[in-house]
């Protein structure tokens, strides 16, 4: 039987990507002193390795931390595992669902939140890639500066 994820799972699960989201941001802030752009990628590579050391980094009831990469200049890559979930618990509707929400969440809050400025102004490519418990990936979220440099 297909698991419904109810609104509140799907609320942590959102939740926790901001949560981690701002965390590696304010981390990255932190660091950051210049615009020097080799400055600037390696401040995301402490981020990210900071956050790997932390790892699995449990994020909320629904959601772990497995891994930070900066794969390419300005880019973060994020990989999440849905602990709770399972291969065939969520049908391809829910994983839409899903991903949408998550999509339209994580563009508002780079585009809105002050503490973003530094990450926005490199033109930093965002990418969530979210895991089953079993491995397996349900979605890869990318959000570019196209995204968050429209208004809505």
């Amino acid at each position: 039987m297909t698991r419904s994820p109810s609104p509140p799972e799907e609320n942590n699960a959102i939740k926790a990507a901001i949560r981690s989201f701002v965390i590696a941001v304010l981390t990255l802030l932190t660091f950051t002193t210049t615009g020097c752009s080799a400055h600037f990628n390696e401040t995301l590579q402490k981020t990210a390795d900071d956050l790997n050391a932390q790892r699995p980094m449990q994020i909320d009831s629904e959601t772990q931390l497995d891994n930070v990469l900066i794969p390419l200049e300005n880019h973060i890559s994020y990989t999440y595992t849905l602990i709770n979930y399972g291969t065939g618990d969520l049908d391809a509707s829910q994983i839409t669902d899903l991903e949408s929400t998550m999509n339209d969440q994580l563009i508002q809050q780079v585009r809105s939140q002050d503490n973003m400025k530094t990450l926005r102004d490199h033109d930093v490519v965002f990418e969530y890639q979210y895991n089953n418990k079993d491995g397996g990936t349900l979605f890869t979220l990318y959000i570019t500066p196209d995204d968050y440099k429209q208004q809505p």
